[in-house]
Order: C-alpha cells, then structure tokens, then sequence
C-alpha cells in the first residue's frame, strides 16, 4: 500500500509499539520469504518533483556508513 509515495510500513516504523506487535513471533505464519520486509522506497527527486527514484533502508546505512 502507498500513500503519497509512502508505504504503510514506512509510516507505521516511527511507531515502535505498531512495529513489535505487527513483528511478533506469533505472526510468523504470515511471514514469507517471497515477500521480504526490506524493500525499495518510492522518494521524489528534489531538483524534479515528477520524477522518482527508489531507495531501500539496507542500501541507505550501508551508504552512509
């Protein structure tokens, strides 16, 4: 799901009690490795508001590390 750009999990992370809950061990049945929780981000390029470019958590702190 997106919101302006903004995946669900993305909003929900500023949220700790949301995350825990939602990354629980008793949720492991809906977990699957087809669909993996680290994925690219949809941001909007600064210098051209039409345009996107996709960024994942992992690739940002191994950049900026």
């Amino acid at each position: 799901m997106e919101l302006d750009g903004a995946n669900l999990v993305s909003i929900l992370s500023f949220d700790s009690r949301s995350m825990k809950h939602l990354l629980d061990d008793s949720n492991n049945q809906y977990f699957n490795s087809e669909f993996p929780l680290f994925y690219k981000n949809k941001i909007t390029k600064s210098n051209n508001k039409d345009k996107y470019f996709y960024r994942s958590a992992v690739g940002s702190a191994l950049r900026n590390n």
